[in-house]
């Protein structure tokens, strides 16, 4: 049986041009998301509504995301809304060419998130950049031109239009893991991951709520973990055992639609701190 999932959280790649001192993730790493990740996770979904394009920096992995899709369409996987971030210290062409590819499949489908869901947690298509002082800064010591970081946002908002969001120091918490846990103590928000964590809506449609993130190697993981966390803290991996397995060892919740999910989950979803 494909079973829907609200929300994925898909990491392509470890690689990244920046080192900044608030990433959660440490310390970059030459890995990318495989071909055989991709084909165990997207054969057994039929629908996501809301898909996140991870990293690392998704502009050094392009071919990666431009796979995404190709095995979304390969499934007939439904996508109902995905978002995107990146740093914009490089001006990718491809990236803004899979992200219409994307705007383009998307379309096709009618949106048919319940709306109690889309009402609480609404999502639309959209690419993030950051531009807190931490990532100018970080650009700053590797050499790259605020001048230029600036000038590539101008032409990803003109060409994508309002998809295109920044996001400055107030638009997220700083996560203890990784590079911030060497932050001062008294601006980290310690992470909450529990009510994030992927489980199982009882229903016909054999729904995932919660939070399902899959890293590079296949894990499926809590949020906001370091790299080094990753597999000590991992659920399972899609090369050992089905996603629907892996989800059912974690929490079963007995609901029948998404709005009796939210109804349990939502005032807990809101105090998450990331």
């Amino acid at each position: 049986m494909k079973i829907k999932i609200l929300n994925l959280a898909l990491y392509l790649t470890q690689r990244c041009n920046l080192n900044c001192a608030h990433c959660l993730c440490g310390n970059p790493n030459n890995l990318d998301i495989t071909d055989t990740v991709l084909d165990k996770l997207f054969s057994q979904v039929d629908e996501i509504f809301n898909l996140g394009i991870c990293g690392g920096e998704i502009s050094l992995a392009t071919e990666k995301f431009r796979k995404v899709l190709e095995y979304i369409k390969k499934y007939n996987v439904k996508i109902d809304t995905f978002n995107i971030t990146t740093n914009a210290t490089l001006f990718s062409e491809d990236l803004i060419s899979i992200v219409k590819d994307f705007e383009s499949y998307v379309k096709q489908f009618e949106y048919t998130a319940n709306d109690y869901f889309a009402k609480s947690i609404p999502i639309q298509q959209k690419v993030r950049i950051s531009l807190d002082h931490f990532h100018v800064e970080s650009a700053k010591q590797n050499n790259y031109s605020i001048e230029n970081i600036l000038a590539n946002v101008s032409k990803y908002k003109n060409i994508l239009g309002e998809n295109v969001v920044i996001s400055f120091d107030s638009d997220y918490a700083i996560i203890n893991s990784g590079r911030a846990v060497n932050i001062n103590e008294n601006i980290i928000k310690k992470q909450r991951i529990e009510m994030s964590r992927p489980c199982l809506i009882i229903n016909d449609a054999m729904m995932i709520g919660g939070i399902v993130t899959v890293n590079c190697l296949g894990d499926l993981l809590p949020i906001n973990l370091s790299y080094e966390e990753e597999k000590a803290n991992s659920y399972g991996n899609l090369s050992d055992e089905p996603l629907l397995e892996i989800i059912k060892k974690l929490n079963l919740i007995d609901c029948k639609t998404i709005k009796e999910f939210y109804d349990i989950n939502l005032k807990e979803f809101r105090k998450l701190e990331c």
